[in-house]
């Protein structure tokens, strides 16, 4: 567990053994095929990763809330009546998330009614953090869990996963990706899972475990370094773009999703809308269908075909939702053209990022060996990440 308990201990000067330090953890994710839609509509093919952030929390008698992190051994304090989103809080706000799904978020006016204690936190992470692999998810998740067996022991997962995403409005202003907490606690280790978003509303049953034929090959991630930081109205006009189709479609088909096998023809033949438009939908609507072709592919151990469609998927990222770049272009080539690839595509939400391959460790050498001429090329030194499917998040214990 990362030490994470003698860390706790070592901290706070708090002494396991009468059940009041709680530990939890969250494996990191990544998500294969479907990331690019309309959020809330999608249907993904993602994994946990062997990546994982645990998080010890105990209570505390002085009314204060201490955060620390033992990735670059960093502190944080707040008191009850200042426990509201802070920019120099940074990390420690991800906590607050969860803490506020037990602690109401203060009125300062009711401060005096409040009887919580104080609390004391230690993270400890093996998540690359600003990767892509979902360690702000983590961290939310974590917390959460850690938090439930001290305040609201009966609360099930599928409560404590749908009031998340409202507790991270209130501190960030935005939505935040509930997917990724369903995956978490879906996950099992050597397997994908699929998604399906428009069934939320139904709980963990949104998510489904699937067998892959990959026994044998590694999963590597290579983040191309290309700065995306210019994107947000890229990505909005996107999904402005998908919504207003959608509700152009449901005109024609009530209750018409993009996953649904008629979407694509639909989108084919509307005349009301521009041809941009119609490019970025019809690769949201055939990207569900190649999901579909994928899992059928994995079932029959057709490796071929598996290539043939993320191959595809790559394609249709560039010349349909156009959100990739040359550089991410030129990896997934040099990874198709490798002999022992079963899969390479790009992940992540565009303009930058990173790729990801399953090969044969012999394949990993070759691969490398080509991608030795992408920072002549392109100026940016790629930084490799070898990860594995990894199991779910849970309470560890009471210590």
């Amino acid at each position: 567990m990362l030490d994470i308990l003698a860390n706790h201990t070592k901290e706070y000067g708090f002494q396991a053994g009468d059940k009041k330090i709680s530990v939890a953890a969250s494996p990191g994710r990544t998500h294969y095929l479907g990331e690019n839609g309309l959020t809330g509509k999608r249907l993904l093919l993602s994994s946990s990763i062997d990546k994982t952030l645990f998080v010890a929390v105990s209570p505390r008698s002085d009314g204060m809330f201490r955060f620390h992190s033992t990735g670059g051994d960093e502190r944080k304090r707040t008191t009850f009546a200042n426990l509201r989103p802070r920019r120099e809080d940074r990390w420690a706000n991800y906590l607050k998330v969860a803490i506020s799904i037990f602690i109401e978020t203060p009125d300062p006016a009711d401060v005096e009614r409040h009887e919580t204690g104080g609390l004391s936190f230690t993270v400890a992470s093996t998540i690359p953090k600003h990767k892509g692999f979902g360690s702000s998810s983590a961290l939310e998740l974590a917390s959460a869990l850690a938090l439930r067996p001290l305040f609201e022991p009966d609360m099930s997962d599928d409560e404590l996963i749908a009031k998340l995403s409202p507790s991270h409005r209130v501190y960030f202003e935005r939505e935040h990706d509930i997917v990724d907490f369903s995956l978490m606690m879906k996950a099992e280790e050597n397997r994908w899972t699929i998604i399906d978003e428009s069934q939320m509303d139904e709980g963990l049953s949104c998510a489904r475990n699937i067998e892959t034929p990959f026994s044998g090959y590694k999963t590597v991630v290579f983040d191309s370094r290309v700065p995306n930081l210019e994107i947000t109205a890229e990505l909005e006009t996107r999904a402005t773009q998908l919504k207003k189709t959608l509700e152009v479609l449901e005109q024609r088909k009530p209750g018409i999703l993009f996953q649904n096998p008629a979407a694509v023809a639909l989108i084919e033949s509307e005349k009301s809308i521009t041809e941009e438009m119609r490019r970025r939908c019809l690769h949201v609507a055939q990207e569900a269908v190649r999901l579909n072709d994928i899992e059928a592919a994995m079932k029959a151990g057709d490796m071929v075909q598996i290539a043939k469609l993320f191959q595809y998927s790559q394609i249709s990222l560039r010349d349909l939702y156009e959100v990739s770049c040359p550089e991410t272009d030129w990896m997934v080539r040099r990874a198709a053209e490798t002999p022992g690839v079963a899969a390479s595509r790009m992940i992540g939400p565009g303009f930058g990022g990173s790729v990801f391959a399953i090969l044969t460790p012999e394949a990993e050498k070759e691969y490398k060996d080509k991608l030795e001429d992408y920072e002549r090329i392109f100026g940016f030194h790629p930084q490799k990440y070898e990860i594995k499917t990894g199991g779910n998040a849970g309470h560890i214990g009471l210590f």
